[in-house]
């Protein structure tokens, strides 16, 4: 019963409610299966060593995109005039970068809501998005130096600036997501040496506040107009 409870928790696609159900029976075994650690520090472990098991298992599925991303940054390094190539490489990362912002938000966020459930009620949880819990609270940043190293090694291959740009954007993306959560990472771009980062995001940030200046004056004259009638 124990591998087939594990087995759920691995599945690609794993739903809040299957995660909840799961936990629920795994609250009863466990007791019998660990003698060395509380049901409460336990059951976190195991759900978070299943559930970065599956992302690692759906990251190899690139293997076939990051063999052909190894041959490029090979060329490149063997390059005598200025490079132009990484297509290969942009299609890796941004598959990868994809899977990982899917996975990793969906990880955080089920931890969370499961801790939520199943906290007794001296430790419940007052501020859903609060600190993330232990062993929570530095799991996001293993699973950012994945994202942070590959992008180290394959980036520098891409040369085109507007597909450096589409990448970062996307990792951007990544990183409110999980900032949403409590778990940004953006800071960690700039200290690997990625230069557009800090532009790509005071260009967004100009953006997004531009947005919410229009979307100020159109509810401030919608009232108004309200009002008037």
């Amino acid at each position: 019963m124990a591998a087939d409870l594990i087995g759920t928790l691995k599945a690609p696609n794993l739903k809040l409610a299957a995660a909840v159900r799961t936990i629920g029976w795994l609250k009863r075994i466990v007791p019998d299966l660990v003698t060395d650690a509380s049901t409460e520090d336990a059951l976190p472990a195991v759900f978070l060593v299943c559930r970065l098991s599956t992302l690692l298992t759906t990251l190899e599925a690139l293997e076939p995109l990051r063999d052909l991303a190894d041959e490029e940054r090979l060329r490149k390094d063997k390059a005598t005039s200025t490079w132009s190539g990484g297509q290969q490489t942009e299609r890796y990362l941004k598959r990868f970068i994809e899977i990982f912002r899917e996975q990793s938000f969906g990880i955080v966020s089920v931890f969370k809501s499961i801790n939520s459930s199943f906290a007794s009620h001296g430790n419940e949880e007052t501020d859903p998005l609060g600190a993330l819990p232990s062993p929570m609270a530095n799991f996001p940043l293993h699973m950012v130096e994945m994202l942070v190293e590959t992008l180290r090694i394959y980036l520098p291959t891409v040369k085109d600036q507007t597909s450096r740009e589409s990448i970062l954007t996307q990792v951007l993306y990544c990183a409110g997501s999980l900032g949403r959560l409590g778990a940004d990472f953006g800071m960690l771009l700039a200290s690997i040496g990625i230069n557009e980062w800090v532009e790509l995001v005071k260009r967004h940030r100009l953006l997004a506040g531009r947005l919410e200046s229009v979307i100020g004056d159109y509810r401030g004259s919608h009232a108004s107009g309200v009002g008037a009638n």
